[in-house]
């Protein structure tokens, strides 16, 4: 809201979600999405995702040669659907 109430004054809110890092998007015949290499602890990788009805994200997780770790391939992971974190 510019200019609330009156010229000489206004107020602006602009905030960042703390858990976006990135956003891309695919039309309808899908797409591929690659990270720079990271390194986490912990036994689990947290990711925010978005689809529509047609849609799925599918995630696998590959080693510092570009191959899947077996059991986190591709082949591997079911789809998930909808607009979660």
């Amino acid at each position: 809201m510019s200019h609330y109430g009156q010229d000489s004054s206004h107020l602006t809110r602009y905030s960042l979600r703390t858990d976006e890092f990135v956003a891309s998007s695919a039309d309808y015949e899908g797409g591929t999405v690659y990270t720079k290499p990271f390194t986490f602890s912990g036994n689990e990788l947290t990711v925010n995702y978005a689809s529509s009805a047609a849609g799925e994200a599918r995630f696998e997780i590959q080693d510092e040669a570009g191959r899947p770790i077996p059991g986190l391939d591709l082949d591997q992971c079911l789809p998930i659907f909808g607009d979660e974190i």
